[in-house]
C-alpha cells in the first residue's frame, strides 16, 4: 500500500512540474509573438506589395539590370505554334513592348529571368523558346530602343492569370513585384 500511495505522489508531482513546464513555455511563446509583432510594425517595409495592372497598361522598372517600361500589349492562346505542339495543354503568349529608359544595354533574357506566369492552380518560370523569338530571347535592348516580342508559356489554361516579375531594386534597398493580371476572356483564342 505505501508503494502505492508513493508512486501516486511521485506521478502527481511529475504532473505539477510539467505543467508548469508547460505554462511557462506557453508565456514565452506569446511574449515571443507580442516582441516579433512589436518589430514588424516597427521596421521599415522594403517589399512593396504587389502591383498588378491590366492588359494595354506599362509598368516602369527600376531594377539592376537596368530600367525599362513594359506593356503587355495583348496574350493568345495556342495549341500549336511554328509545328511545335503545347507538351502541357495550351501556349499562352503574352506579347510585350520593352523600352529602355536606362542609360545601359538591357537583355531580353535577363529581364524575364525574374517573370513568372501563375493560374489559381500552377505557377511556371520557365518559357520556351520557339520560331523568331529565339533572334529576340537574346536581343540587347540599347538605351532609347524599344522592342517589341512574344514570350511562350506552355502550361494548362486557367480561369485567371498573373505575370509578374519580382526583382531587386536599383538601389538594392529592397524588392519590388509587379505584373499583370487577366481573365481567359481576355486571352484570344487562336487556333494554328
Amino acid at each position: 500500500m505505501m508503494k502505492k500511495t508513493i508512486k501516486i505522489i511521485v506521478l502527481l508531482v511529475l504532473i505539477a512540474v510539467l505543467s508548469a513546464c508547460n505554462n511557462q513555455s506557453e508565456n514565452e511563446t506569446t511574449s515571443d509573438a507580442k516582441d516579433s509583432s512589436d518589430q514588424t510594425t516597427t521596421q521599415p517595409d522594403n517589399e512593396e506589395s504587389n502591383q498588378l495592372i491590366e492588359i494595354g497598361e506599362t509598368h516602369n522598372f527600376e531594377t539592376t539590370l537596368g530600367s525599362y517600361k513594359m506593356n503587355l500589349k495583348n496574350v493568345v492562346e495556342k495549341k500549336v505554334v511554328d509545328s511545335e505542339e503545347s507538351m502541357n495543354g495550351e501556349f499562352i503568349i503574352p506579347e510585350f513592348s520593352i523600352e529602355n529608359t536606362g542609360d545601359k544595354a538591357v537583355k531580353v533574357e535577363s529581364i524575364f529571368s525574374t517573370f513568372d506566369i501563375k493560374t489559381p492552380l500552377i505557377m511556371i518560370s520557365q518559357t520556351r523558346v520557339i520560331g523568331d523569338q529565339k533572334d529576340w530571347w537574346t536581343k540587347e535592348i540599347q538605351p532609347g530602343e524599344t522592342l517589341n516580342g512574344k514570350v511562350y508559356y506552355d502550361m494548362k489554361a486557367g480561369k485567371t492569370y498573373e505575370i509578374k516579375s519580382r526583382y531587386v531594386t536599383a538601389d538594392m534597398e529592397g524588392t519590388k513585384t509587379l505584373g499583370w493580371k487577366f481573365s481567359n476572356e481576355e486571352v484570344e483564342k487562336d487556333a494554328e
